[in-house]
């Protein structure tokens, strides 16, 4: 029996409370543990080391679209900016499209929040279309489907 198809990552969305729609680019760093080296000297006398769990970083999600005139991520991004961060913290869902445009994988993200909303690069010659870049950190996320 054929395995089923991988799923082919080009078509892509993105859903939270204050910010939607379909990312030209979905990027998300690892969430990590540093580790942090314990010494000790053990019941015979003998020094050892072992490993203890140290600083949780936490994952980072890149979302990038072309620039239209949606204000909606800067107007999250606002809230974060006025001290309104418990308003702006919202779960959310990434999902990667099939060829019927159904998820076909989906992540559910915790807690996430702007930190960084980025103008494009503007270039009178060359006529690219400009981006807007929206960084959120979040506390986490799990495979849904």
């Amino acid at each position: 029996m054929r395995p089923p198809d991988p799923v082919i990552q080009a078509r892509y969305k993105a859903e939270f409370p204050k910010l939607s729609g379909v990312f030209t680019k979905i990027a998300v760093t690892s969430a990590s543990v540093a580790p942090v080296q314990y010494q000790y000297t053990g019941p015979d006398g003998q020094p050892s080391t072992s490993f203890q769990p140290g600083l949780r970083t936490l994952p980072k999600i890149t979302l990038e679209r072309g620039l239209s005139s949606d204000l909606s991520a800067w107007n999250w991004h606002k809230e974060v900016l006025q001290g309104k961060i418990s308003a702006a913290r919202a779960n959310g869902t990434i999902s990667i499209l099939d060829n019927e445009g159904k998820p076909a994988a989906s992540f559910n993200v915790f807690n996430a929040w702007p930190t960084k909303v980025d103008m494009p690069t503007l270039m009178a010659s060359g006529g690219a279309i400009g981006s807007e870049i929206i960084e959120l950190t979040c506390e986490g996320f799990e495979r849904a489907a």
